[in-house]
């Protein structure tokens, strides 16, 4: 059992798991990605100190909202979806997105370019919790739990799918399924 005021073990399992994970990618990238630095920037290392930065930015950002109590997280579920829907949208405007291997999925910030199918997938799952959890004496009804998160999932999976990205999308109603199994959402209505 777990003491409070300490993180529980499930906590630390994960943090290893991503730690060994992040270890594990960077070994792979480096082992196949020399000769594609070597020809993309001169240097072949290029990929692996990028794939490095990435990292330094998730642990910061893994710690940043690991502090965060995670019940402000509702507080801004609906925003999150409207900023979701703003940037897709953005995205999908000639000039405001960046069009690269046949799809326009990236937007230009200045100093970063972010992909905000990305950014769709992590708030469609803070949302759904959202809906869940207040919604949790309805979970057995259709209309109270499934429809509204449903309906902001087709909307967002639109959006994603006109950049055209359909990877994201799969990896999205794949996480909405797992959630809605997870707490007990009726089969037939999975169905």
């Amino acid at each position: 059992m777990d003491r409070p005021g300490r993180a529980p073990r499930a906590y630390y399992f994960l943090l290893g798991l991503t730690i060994v994970m992040f270890i594990f990618g960077t070994v792979m990238v480096s082992g196949a990605s020399t000769v594609v630095a070597s020809s993309l920037s001169g240097d072949t290392f290029y990929l692996i100190k990028r794939q490095l930065a990435h990292g330094v930015i998730g642990v910061i950002a893994l710690v940043l909202f690991s502090s965060f109590f995670y019940q402000r997280y509702q507080f801004f579920s609906y925003f999150m979806i409207l900023a979701c829907i703003g940037l897709l949208s953005l995205t999908l405007i000639p000039g405001a997105g960046i069009r690269a291997g046949g799809a326009q999925r990236w937007l230009d910030l200045g100093l970063i370019t972010i992909q905000p199918s990305e950014i769709a997938k992590l708030f469609m799952v803070i949302f759904a919790a959202d809906i869940l959890v207040k919604k949790e004496r309805h979970i057995g009804e259709l209309k109270h739990v499934l429809v509204p998160i449903i309906l902001a999932a087709v909307l967002v999976s639109l959006l994603v799918f006109l950049q055209p990205n359909l990877g994201a999308v799969v990896v999205m109603w794949i996480s909405l399924f797992a959630i809605f199994f997870v707490v007990g959402v009726k089969v037939r209505h999975l169905l």
